[in-house]
């Protein structure tokens, strides 16, 4: 369907141009198919295509307010997808329409700027917040066949960044690993022999890896989460003792009444992948009372932002 003659407002090239020039930055829809919008189109401009039965929902989801000032071009003046766009959103309810005389054709005869490829997606502004160290705490359990012990790593630094809807895109923790604790040893002289352990080449070679780091590129919600359980699926990267692994992980993010955002995951850590291959029964035969599990369990409870005081 075509607007009945007469009832198109319509916009010169030269006119447009002079309104760009003039700092006015209308909406400019490109609405010929990908194709044609890729090859070539109007510096800034939008396309949404005509030819989709979805048309003028994918206008409305972009540009809600009916009021709003849209500029449609197609190809030129002798083939009409402008005009069937111009129709399709004046039924829709846009009141503030204006086709673009001659279209593209007539744009660069006018002299109109013209670039090939896709325009490059707006990214919303994130909000950075940085991690608060003395709150957060990273605890860990090691096992052997009969026992277990338990402590705790200090965070370093770290950040996590949150789209302005507050769903969090990405973020980073680095681990102080000379800061190990073990909880679960009363004797302190003990205590220390164990973490030294822990620390030396048998394990985490601390003294030449001092710092550990989580790295989380994506997040992917989780459909119907409750509550208190995991509401995200976390990827990313660990780094122990100098070696880069890929990372899965069910974790928790909620903003809290405060103003600081949390971070929960538990996960387990295969040290043998990082080099800590002491009492393994994958490299080591015959081990006895000597065996010491492979896996190592990590809790994460991280806060970012500074807590809003009352």
């Amino acid at each position: 369907m075509l607007p009945e003659p007469g009832t198109v407002k319509e916009v010169s090239a030269s006119q447009l141009i002079q309104e760009k020039a003039a700092g006015s930055q209308p909406i400019v829809i490109d609405v010929r198919i990908n194709e044609s919008f890729t090859s070539e189109h109007i510096l800034g401009a939008d396309n949404i295509c005509v030819y989709e039965v979805t048309f003028a929902d994918k206008v409305r989801e972009k540009y809600p307010d009916q009021q709003v000032r849209l500029v449609l071009y197609g190809q030129d003046a002798h083939f009409k997808a402008s005009l069937a766009a111009y129709a399709r959103l004046t039924e829709a309810g846009y009141s503030n329409l204006n086709v673009l005389g001659g279209g593209l054709d007539g744009w660069k005869n006018a002299g109109g700027e013209t670039v090939a490829g896709k325009t490059p997606a707006v990214t919303p502004p994130e909000e950075e917040l940085a991690l608060n160290p003395d709150d957060s705490k990273l605890r860990w359990i090691g096992r052997n066949l009969s026992n277990q012990h338990n402590g705790e790593i200090g965070f370093k630094e770290g950040k996590i960044n949150l789209a302005t809807d507050g769903q969090p895109t990405s973020g980073s923790v680095t681990v102080d690993m000379t800061s190990m604790t073990c909880h679960d040893i009363e004797d302190s002289n003990l205590a220390s022999y164990l973490v030294a352990h822990l620390s030396n080449a048998d394990f985490f070679l601390v003294e030449k890896y001092p710092t550990a780091s989580i790295s989380i590129d994506k997040f992917t919600p989780v459909s119907n989460a409750t509550p208190g359980s995991p509401n995200y699926s976390a990827s990313g990267t660990i780094t122990v003792r100098g070696v880069n692994q890929q990372i899965e992980l069910d974790a928790l993010v909620e903003q809290l009444s405060d103003g600081r955002t949390v971070f929960q995951a538990e996960f387990s850590l295969d040290r043998t992948r990082h080099g800590a291959i002491y009492g393994s029964g994958r490299f080591f035969e015959r081990l006895g009372m000597h065996l010491v599990n492979d896996l190592v369990h990590i809790q994460v409870m991280a806060f970012f932002g500074e807590q809003e005081t009352a």
